[in-house]
């Protein structure tokens, strides 16, 4: 029989009778009786792409995860086609699980945003617990990714869209805390949604005690500082630091690692994401913005205001120069008024007065006797 391992999920062949089994991809052993619940039937293995679960006709195999495997399914009674999230074997053996996992299932269907994928119901059939959801036709973000850089309008679409969602789980008592591209769905309709809230912790909850395998769950490069330390006292401010990596990450290609250059200096890109950006991603929570809603209104701010880029290298300096020709059709230019005749008269009188003034001068400096004129 086919046999699923609770540590990566990977499927081989094994021995009914055998109990003590080991993973031959990942040499995880574990106890195949461990794989029961307290709370209800024998959990069976994860089947690979069954053709039937419960009254759901199976399509084919999503994706899998931590948490189980997501199957496309149609629902014959509402002619529907609907996402089935199968919990792991490994999970739903523990029995605190079940029971905090049914808790938060009941909450996530509560939620009823167009920004957030919904969940219809919980149910158990043929030995497995799965949820039931709303299926979205189209791709995950990390698709889009993979393409390369998204640009930096559909980046700010997008951003804005989760933090609609982000913004309104909070209100109803619930944080993400696994927020990352393969989680935000972009339907063929353009429509972006927010899936997976498979890690949601619900605000308020006294009891905190988790399981070792979830205790680990969560994606490194998305986690925020505080909830690598651990799972407690982890609330909104966890998912603005996801959001951060993933806004980087659409910006220029890179997740932000240790020290990173702003997203302007990495990609050339408008440099008004970079407070953004560089405060969502801030060590201490006190620091960042303190809920989704403050990204969406700056990143509003900058579509409603001119790109704020760079100014342009001044032009180097001309070492030659083109002396002016007028266009022979042009009009010739007027005359420039001149005070040159009146400086020629003024110049004229001095002169004409030093002569007398010279002439006067000698008369008196002669013998005294003034000159006769004979007639």
């Amino acid at each position: 029989m086919k046999i699923e391992c609770p540590n990566c999920l990977s499927t081989f062949e094994s021995s009914p009778d055998l109990d003590r089994l080991t993973c031959p991809t990942c040499a995880h052993t574990f106890q195949f009786s461990a794989l029961k619940t307290n709370v209800g039937a024998p959990v069976a293995p994860l089947l690979v792409a069954p053709k039937k679960l419960g009254k759901y006709l199976i399509d084919q195999e999503i994706s899998r995860g931590g948490m189980g495997i997501i199957y496309k399914a149609r629902q014959p009674e509402l002619d529907r086609t609907v996402a089935l999230k199968v919990i792991s074997p490994a999970l739903v053996a523990d029995a605190h699980f079940v029971e905090r996992f049914l808790q938060e299932a009941r909450a996530l269907g509560r939620l009823n945003h167009p920004n957030i994928v919904h969940v219809y119901d919980v149910e158990r059939a043929d030995g497995q617990l799965f949820i039931v959801m709303e299926f979205v036709e189209g791709a995950s973000l990390r698709g889009l990714m993979k393409r390369g850089r998204v640009a930096p309008d559909e980046a700010r679409r997008i951003v804005t869209a989760v933090c609609e969602a982000l913004d309104y789980a909070p209100e109803q008592g619930i944080v993400h805390r696994d927020i990352q591209p393969e989680n935000v769905l972009l339907s063929t309709r353009g429509e972006v949604k927010l899936a997976d809230f498979g890690l949601a912790v619900l605000l308020g909850t006294t009891d905190r005690r988790l399981t070792a395998t979830e205790a680990v769950m969560g994606t490194v490069d998305y986690m925020a500082p505080e909830q690598r330390r651990g799972t407690k006292n982890v609330d909104r401010r966890a998912d603005v630091y996801a959001l951060g990596v993933i806004l980087y990450e659409m910006l220029t290609g890179d997740v932000p690692i240790g020290r990173f250059d702003p997203p302007s200096a990495r990609a050339g890109v408008d440099r008004r994401f970079d407070p953004i950006v560089l405060r969502a991603l801030e060590q201490e929570p006190s620091e960042r913005y303190q809920r989704a809603s403050e990204i969406k209104d700056r990143l509003a701010r900058m579509s409603s205001l001119a790109p704020a880029v760079a100014p342009p290298p001044p032009p180097p300096p001309r070492t030659d120069t083109v002396p002016f020709t007028a266009p022979s059709n042009a009009a010739p230019p007027a005359p420039a008024k001149s005070n040159t005749l009146l400086w020629v008269l003024l110049i004229a009188g001095l002169f004409l007065l030093l002569s007398c003034g010279g002439c006067a001068l000698l008369m008196m400096a002669s013998d005294g006797t003034p000159p006769t004129y004979e007639p």
